[in-house]
């Protein structure tokens, strides 16, 4: 189930990667949900200690101090959380985390490495990792650059209930992961560093 959870998610990267590689900017589909798009309007978040910016949706959350719990690790920095993002399907909880850590950045023991994409000028490495528990499914797609002794990471972070587990009356559908990669790769767009 891992693997396919994995394969599932690396075959999405490669759909997005030829997106992220041109700095297109495309809207996303005009449903009712809470997602992204370069139609919606924005917020721009300016970190006051981290050094970059970067836009959000104005409906989603901010909270300055977050802790993101990964298999191997744990980054505090700033999330963007989104609500209702997806309401009917299985998707319990997405957030873009941005961290800012000293020194190199390094691959985690869980993380898949996938080919590293340039957007805006700036280089990052990518890679994804999943983990499952209690009939729960949490995923992340990480971006990460180095700039002056700095490792920034930037996280697509999903929980939703697994497919095939009893989830709770109005999570059936399965999660638009497609859509909410899609979402951020345009909030990758427009994150600088200063």
């Amino acid at each position: 189930m891992r693997r396919l959870c994995f394969l599932s998610l690396a075959l999405l990267l490669c759909s997005c990667t030829a997106q992220t590689t041109n700095n297109s900017s495309s809207s996303a589909s005009s449903d009712s949900t809470s997602t992204l798009s370069s139609a919606e309007p924005e917020t721009t978040y300016v970190s006051p200690n981290d050094g970059y910016s970067i836009n959000y949706p104005a409906t989603w959350t901010v909270n300055g101090n977050d802790t993101l719990i990964t298999p191997d690790s744990q980054r505090t920095g700033t999330a963007f959380i989104g609500t209702d993002v997806q309401p009917g399907t299985v998707l319990m909880e997405t957030k873009v985390h941005v961290a800012k850590q000293s020194g190199t950045c390094t691959l985690q023991p869980n993380e898949q490495t996938q080919d590293p994409v340039t957007i805006n000028g700036t280089t990052f490495n990518r890679s994804t990792w999943s983990d499952v528990g209690a009939g729960n499914l949490y995923e992340g797609m990480v971006f990460s650059t180095e700039k002056n002794g700095s490792c920034y990471l930037l996280t697509l972070f999903t929980h939703s209930c697994n497919l095939g587990f009893d989830c709770s009356a109005g999570h059936q559908n399965p999660v638009d992961k497609k859509l909410l990669e899609k979402n951020f790769v345009h909030m990758m767009q427009t994150f600088t560093l200063q």
